[in-house]
């Protein structure tokens, strides 16, 4: 497992993070009145297809991540005046575009955030609160603008924050077959104690992370952190074939197994979005969400293998025969994938 530890942390390391910081680049198009231009990249190609989504705030922040197809960097967006800067925008490489990401603090619900690309149109996704709203904006003769009252939120109780979090965990962690794949490997691995402390280990290891990465201190490119949490499946799945289990000496490793997908955890979450003022409440709840999800499998799992093994006490070699050469062939294609991601 420890090999596994150094492996995982090489393949993170070559593969870099395929960021762009935006600033000090050619100026974009001419910028409408009431509008702010930032020093950016303009491509004279036209971009096929756009994807907008925007993340807001009852505190007022408004975080735009959108994808664009085509090879050259896109445009940042023109915000309204009183939309101030508050994280600068940065642009990730991506195997058919590129994705752009920036934060700004907005204090009216007037104006539009202009995107200056050359599309036809744009599908806009607006989260805000939790709340999913979806729109098709046809561009203009300047690009797609997003008016600033589909984006204006309003503030929320915080049992409704909690509960809207913690529901956002539980969904995350069920609808994760590569997560849901690993605690499966630990179940085929490990009984009694040893379960436990697997499990307590793994989860440890998410819990830091995830609240590293969603308070911005942790930044890795989603591509590789993805690669390396598919790879650590495979080498799971194949301790189970080899019948090697787990010993107390494999809990540190799991920790850092933990590490890589409470950084994929992190990366739903910024997708979903966080308030800024009760953001220890949306982070605590999402995580408590994430911790009841992985309870629930693993009890749904147990359950059905009790009751499996009182019906057919032969198939105690089930798991590594079939279930562990199955998961690992998935996850090696998983790996295999999203490396040609990178390329």
């Amino acid at each position: 497992m420890m090999s596994l530890l150094r492996l995982l942390i090489l393949a993170l390391t070559i593969s870099g993070p395929a960021l762009a910081h935006m600033d000090g680049m050619p100026q974009g198009p001419s910028v409408p009145s009431g509008f702010r231009a930032e020093a950016m990249t303009a491509p004279e190609a036209a971009l096929g297809l756009a994807q907008i989504r925007l993340v807001s705030t009852a505190e007022g922040y408004v975080t735009v991540r959108a994808r664009v197809t085509g090879p050259d960097p896109v445009t940042a967006p023109i915000w309204p005046l009183h939309c101030i800067k508050s994280v600068a925008p940065v642009a990730e490489r991506l195997h058919n575009g590129w994705r752009l990401t920036e934060t700004r603090h907005c204090d009216a619900a007037q104006g539009a955030i202009l995107f200056p690309w050359r599309v036809e149109a744009a599908r806009t996704i607006v989260m805000r609160n939790g709340d999913k709203e979806e729109h098709f904006l046809r561009a203009g003769g300047r690009g797609v603008a997003v008016p600033m009252e589909l984006v204006a939120t309003s503030s929320m109780p915080f049992a409704s924050i909690a509960t809207r979090y913690f529901a956002a965990g539980v969904h995350h962690i069920l609808g994760g077959a590569d997560h849901l794949a690993l605690i499966l490997c630990l179940l085929l691995l490990a009984r009694g104690r040893l379960l436990v402390l697997a499990v307590t280990a793994f989860t440890l290891g998410h819990s830091l992370s995830l609240a590293l990465g969603a308070l911005g201190m942790v930044r890795v490119p989603a591509i590789p952190v993805e690669a390396c949490i598919a790879l650590s499946i495979v080498v799971l799945a194949r301790q189970v074939v080899l019948a090697q289990g787990l010993r107390d000496r494999d809990l540190l490793p799991l920790v850092g197994i933990g590490l890589l997908h409470g950084l994929g955890f992190a990366g739903m979450l910024g997708e979903f979005g966080l308030p800024t003022g009760p953001f220890l409440l949306a982070l605590l709840s999402f995580n408590l969400g994430i911790e009841a999800g992985q309870l629930a499998f693993i009890a749904v799992l147990a359950v059905g293998w009790r009751l499996g093994m009182a019906i057919v006490p032969t198939m105690a070699g089930f798991g590594r025969v079939l279930v562990a050469p199955a998961v690992g062939t998935i996850a090696a294609f998983w790996t295999l994938q999203r490396l040609a991601l990178m390329g």
